[in-house]
């Protein structure tokens, strides 16, 4: 439960609280060219090494952020208009990978 936690909360951080409407707008416009999608990746497996706090094991936070890397591309090649179907959808795959990785 304590992994499932700090992921979530790495989650939330990432795309809710430090994760500005420029590099949204900017990923929308060139998806997977998006130099912020990287970083928003790179965000996620940070935060979540240093939430799970696992030093000797990166794998998971790998795991978790190539998972949110892949989740946000297909959102933004199937959702062009924004919708909070597409939203909803995304989150429970992140919900779901961040379950499966805990």
């Amino acid at each position: 439960m304590t992994a499932f936690l700090s992921l979530l909360l790495a989650h939330i951080i990432a795309d809710f609280y430090w994760q500005p409407t420029a590099w949204v707008n900017d990923k929308r416009r060139k998806s997977f060219r998006s130099r912020y999608l990287y970083v928003h990746v790179g965000m996620v497996m940070i935060l979540s090494y240093v939430f799970l706090a696992n030093w000797s094991n990166p794998f998971p936070a790998l795991l978790i952020g190539i998972a949110h890397g892949l989740i946000d591309i297909s959102k933004l090649h199937f959702d062009k208009k924004g919708t909070a179907a597409w939203f909803a959808a995304d989150q429970a795959l992140h919900l779901l990978s961040i379950a499966l990785t805990a």
